[in-house]
């Protein structure tokens, strides 16, 4: 149920930032507060703090990049992940946003490659595309 929740909570974001390249941050505060909420009810929240706050690490290292580069990466997509993060691990976290940044990165080249080297690529799209897939994966085990 947690990684339908947070599917739900990273779409907004990913086609958000196709179409308008930004997005507003507090629906995704207000999904993870929601499925917070819903992971204690049903119980999904047992396996203590650490795995949780190892699970953000991936985002805050997002955000202290988006800061440090003053917004080249955007704070908002280190929030997602920071989000994201919580709900599903740091080691899932982790592949997906790696798979994300390569993928990114393979499209960069392709464009770079047609003469389009001031364009500006939404991250989002990545990242939740790899989160389907990882979670398919994962599902098929």
């Amino acid at each position: 149920m947690i990684r339908w929740l947070t599917f739900l909570n990273l779409l907004y974001p990913a086609v958000s930032d196709v179409r308008h390249r930004e997005f507003f941050v507090w629906p995704i505060l207000a999904g993870a507060g929601a499925e917070a909420v819903i992971a204690l009810l049903c119980g999904s929240m047992q396996q203590g703090v650490w795995p949780l706050v190892a699970g953000c690490i991936p985002g805050v290292l997002v955000c202290l990049y988006s800061l440090i580069t003053k917004g080249a990466v955007g704070m908002g997509d280190g929030l997602c992940i920071l989000v994201t993060g919580f709900f599903i691990g740091a080691e899932d976290t982790f592949v997906i946003c790696i798979s994300g940044f390569m993928a990114a990165a393979a499209v960069g080249l392709i464009l770079i490659a047609r003469g389009q080297r001031r364009a500006a690529l939404p991250y989002m799209p990545f990242f939740t595309a790899f989160y389907i897939l990882n979670w398919y994966f994962a599902w098929k085990g």
